[in-house]
């Protein structure tokens, strides 16, 4: 607080209109016209970041914004950049982890985001130059990582079984999971297939990568049959995506994610070591480096390329 009663933004506001913040000369740079054009113009036509990270970024901008903006007791429109103190961002990442449940990989995510809004004005905002660096000093929290539990060929196997073809859901779970698992996809590079990645004759599948890398795919024999069967009963409309959710919209991560559980859980009926397992799209990808990299004797770049 400030004398008079004033909350540290009114102060901070009240010398803005002066046109100094600590002093005569000094630059205030708004917050909302400047992360708007890193989020909707700097994110996908100078990084080509992928959709999803636009909307994991989005959503980070889209949460501290909100706590910046209580804190602070202003509108978020206006907020200044010099008022994003590292305290202040440390604060919001404790209460992301504290109150809101969030993981450590969740928090370091948001800062991540936060700090490449930060490179991003380096070199358009000199003023801000002093607290990109102080931000950029802001460490990633430790923790520790779990090795990945793979699958092996009767547990893959009892999952990509799991599926009922009788449905048209089940026809379209089955596919996109075999295809995921013998292509070695991420989940997001899964979701993000459209129609026309499909080669000719289902026998290659293009892929756009992590970082917007590409790849061409080979979709093997029972894969390409499998996805003929669904394509024989995809429904039409208006959107593209190979696969679609009960909507008829693209699959979501989320929604892949919970399709897998579910056929993980059926699957478990039948082979006991399943259960209890936490199968998680990536545990699907991991099962099929595992199976690869014995496939090639053990030739991990064979594997990377494959991968991607």
């Amino acid at each position: 607080m400030v004398p008079g009663g004033d909350t540290d933004a009114a102060q901070f506001h009240r010398e803005r209109g002066r046109g100094s913040v600590h002093g005569e000369g000094v630059e205030v740079t708004d917050l909302a016209p400047n992360l708007s054009k890193f989020l909707n113009e700097h994110l996908v036509r100078d990084q080509r970041a992928s959709p999803h990270t636009v909307a994991s970024y989005s959503l980070a901008f889209e949460r501290f914004v909100a706590f910046a903006a209580k804190r602070l007791k202003t509108r978020p429109i206006r907020i200044a950049v010099q008022q994003l103190s590292v305290p202040l961002i440390l604060d919001f990442l404790d209460q992301l982890e504290k109150e809101q449940g969030n993981s450590i990989r969740t928090r370091n995510l948001r800062l991540v985001a936060i700090k490449s809004f930060f490179r991003y004005l380096e070199f358009r905002v000199p003023a801000c130059l002093e607290l990109a660096q102080q931000v950029h000093a802001i460490p990633a929290k430790r923790f520790d990582r779990g090795l990945v539990k793979s699958l092996d060929m009767d547990e893959v196997q009892a999952i990509l079984d799991a599926p009922d073809t009788g449905t048209v859901n089940g026809v379209r779970d089955r596919s996109m999971l075999l295809l995921t698992y013998a292509a070695g996809l991420r989940v997001s590079e899964a979701v993000g297939l459209k129609l026309q990645d499909l080669g000719h004759n289902l026998a290659t599948v293009h892929v756009m990568g992590k970082g917007r890398r590409e790849r061409v795919m080979p979709v093997w024999g029972i894969a390409q049959s499998v996805l003929k069967e669904w394509l024989a009963v995809r429904p039409d409309g208006p959107d593209d995506h190979l696969f679609l959710n009960g909507r008829g919209k693209g699959m979501t991560r989320h929604g892949f994610a919970h399709r897998l559980e579910v056929h993980a859980t059926t699957a478990s009926r039948k082979v006991p070591s399943l259960v209890g397992r936490k199968v998680s799209p990536h545990v699907l990808r991991h099962a099929c480096a595992i199976h690869t990299l014995d496939a090639v004797e053990n030739d991990l770049r064979k594997v990377s390329l494959y991968l991607g």
